[in-house]
């Protein structure tokens, strides 16, 4: 059969060979750079997570320990006006604390919403 074919037939079946070689090859490209952009949102998004939850045990240490020192100074009175005090202290204390984990929570959320959306933006 090949020796029948003229020159340009063998030509124009050269072509279409090195056309699909092409195709083939850009399209495992275009697989292969899916595949690591996906491993990377993935590494970003447990990163995110691990800093969310050191984060959260930072803060919930720095609680413990002003509210333990604080209590050691406030207990050792039995002076009810240091009582009031130490009471009024500790809820402006806990309203500061619950106002930075909101803040933290927000830009957490801000920045989980932009992760998602360069993987929407990816994955079209």
């Amino acid at each position: 059969m090949l020796r029948s074919l003229v020159g340009s037939e063998m030509c124009i079946r050269d072509r279409l060979s090195l056309v699909y070689n092409i195709e083939h090859h850009y399209q495992q490209t275009l697989l292969d750079r899916k595949v690591a952009e996906e491993a990377r949102l993935d590494r970003l998004l447990k990163e995110e997570s691990e800093v969310r939850e050191q984060t959260r045990r930072e803060r919930e240490a720095v609680r413990e320990k002003g509210f333990a020192e604080m209590d050691e100074a406030m207990y050792t009175s039995s002076d009810p006006v240091l009582q009031e005090i130490r009471n009024g202290v500790r809820a402006r204390y806990e309203a500061h604390l619950e106002q930075q984990a909101k803040e933290d929570d927000d830009e957490v959320a801000a920045l989980e919403a932009k992760l998602a959306s360069m993987m929407a933006a990816r994955r079209r």
